[in-house]
């Protein structure tokens, strides 16, 4: 029995087309509402998403108008200090 991963990586080379699809299909519905696509990041949006506060990933996208993917890549950089409760 082959694992799971070596299936999904065989229907990956096999179906380049669905692939790419269901890749745009996934992006269009974690887009939100990005209407500061491209536009720096303020003070204030850094902060909120690294509070240890801060509310799910999909509603700071919709407050803050920046796709999930966004604020997943912002909060992973260095630059970013997340603050921990003690």
């Amino acid at each position: 029995m082959a694992s799971s991963y070596a299936t999904n990586k065989k229907w990956r080379k096999e179906n380049p087309e669905k692939r790419y699809k269901e890749k745009s299909l996934y992006y269009r519905r974690t887009r939100v509402g990005c209407k500061n696509k491209n536009k720096p990041w303020k003070p204030l949006e850094r902060r909120l998403i690294a509070a240890s506060w801060r509310p799910s990933d999909r509603i700071l996208g919709r407050f803050l108008g920046r796709s999930i993917q966004a604020i997943q890549v912002m909060r992973a950089k260095p630059t970013i200090h997340l603050h921990r409760a003690k």
